[in-house]
């Protein structure tokens, strides 16, 4: 039985993931269809949105740990609405690269607030055997907002203009914080341990240390840097490939893409009871393995031109990140004492995520160079070596499971 609370976050969440999700679809597809950006001028709108993870990530997770998490979040929320109408401005008025650049960047750090907050603030609603589900029903309502948003992102563009897309967006944001706001505030758990006055750079060291220490977190982490430097390419090439190299319109490109959703979708239903089934750890290898499928099969897509190859794609792809995302989240929350728990997610997206800058302009710079699909190669290389490195660690083991 959900209780009221978890419904209240649970429908915060989704708002706060369908205005990113339409945000994230619908700035490179101004940038590839009506600027003519390159690849790399492209990778570059993901590096500006990946620069507040570098430079935030482990300031936003003492801050967090210090701070009433829901009345951070709503102030995210409405910093993100407020981007977002300047924006939707900017995108009607005089539309340019640099005006994409400086939007990105802003709202990467509203999106560091809401999606570190957001993660941090799930273990307090639910019971620890109840983490996996909880996770799967998150990732699942995701998935059918991920379904839904590049699709009517791309239907927007198409009939109207991007500008109104974005104000699609503001709704979003707004439905976040009215949701939010009747959500009853948690105590940081840092205030609840009176430990407020502790040095900032020793808390630091204190999320950096407890993700390292850890037998099962180090090698989920570790992975995750290079499936941070396959995804960094992948998605910086993804409007490209199906833009240019297959020759789909905007509003095709937009339901190709939330494909990807729907298998995420399939993928939450099934975790609870696959985690069960071979446990957490091997469901994380899985989840790596068909992702790096899913990629080899994108590029495959490149080299022929078939746009059937690039859906398969999509949907096995789809399909490995909901049996990682679900189990990774779920082991991490399950092992992290909760005074951590904010440092611990955001040392994580500090180590993780400043691989993904890194591979959206590796991504580029290759693809200007050599061709999409050569570079589409190496995201696969990049996801096989995360699924090789889950392999060799304690997360094979048939008995890790928190029930």
């Amino acid at each position: 039985m959900l209780s009221d609370r978890f419904l209240k976050f649970w429908f915060a969440q989704n708002a706060s993931v369908f205005s990113i999700a339409v945000t994230t679809f619908v700035l490179p597809v101004v940038a590839v269809v009506m600027l003519d950006a390159t690849a790399t001028e492209v990778s570059l709108l993901f590096v500006f949105q990946e620069i507040a993870v570098v430079s935030l990530s482990l300031i936003v997770g003492v801050w967090l740990d210090r701070l009433p998490l829901v009345r951070t979040i709503v102030a995210a929320h409405i910093a993100q609405g407020l981007l977002l109408a300047a924006g939707s401005y900017l995108l009607w008025a005089a539309p340019s690269l640099p005006a994409l650049y400086c939007l990105a960047l802003a709202l990467g750090i509203t999106k560091l607030l809401q999606e570190v907050g957001y993660a941090t603030l799930l273990p307090g609603l639910v019971q620890r055997e109840r983490l996996v589900s909880g996770n799967s029903r998150v990732l699942l309502a995701n998935a059918g907002i991920g379904s839904i948003a590049p699709a009517l992102g791309g239907g927007i563009i198409k009939a109207t203009s991007p500008a109104l897309a974005l104000l699609g967006a503001l709704a979003g944001s707004l439905a976040a914080i009215l949701s939010l706001l009747r959500l009853p505030e948690i105590d940081a758990p840092q205030k609840a341990d009176g430990q407020r006055n502790k040095h900032f750079g020793r808390e630091i060291k204190e999320g950096m240390r407890a993700l390292f220490k850890n037998t099962l977190l180090r090698p989920m982490t570790i992975s995750s840097c290079a499936g941070a430097m396959a995804v960094g390419i992948h998605t910086s090439l993804l409007i490209i490939l199906l833009s240019r190299e297959l020759a789909l319109d905007t509003l095709v490109v937009g339901i190709v893409v939330s494909l990807s959703s729907v298998a995420v979708a399939v993928g939450s239903l099934l975790s609870p009871m696959l985690s069960r089934a071979i446990g957490l750890g091997r469901c994380v290898i899985l989840g790596n393995t068909l992702t790096a499928i899913g990629y080899g099969l994108f590029a495959l897509s490149g080299i022929t031109g078939e746009p059937t190859l690039a859906v398969i794609a999509l949907l096995t792809s789809g399909l490995g990140t909901s049996f990682y995302v679900v189990n990774q989240t779920s082991i991490r929350q399950s092992v992290t004492p909760p005074e951590l728990m904010a440092r611990v997610h955001a040392s994580r997206r500090f180590v993780v995520f400043s691989f993904l800058p890194v591979g959206s302009l590796t991504g580029g710079l290759i693809a200007d160079a050599y061709g999409v699909s050569t570079s589409l190669l190496l995201a696969c290389a990049f996801m096989t070596l995360a699924a090789l490195i889950t392999l060799w660690s304690p997360l094979r083991q048939p008995a890790l499971r928190f029930t």
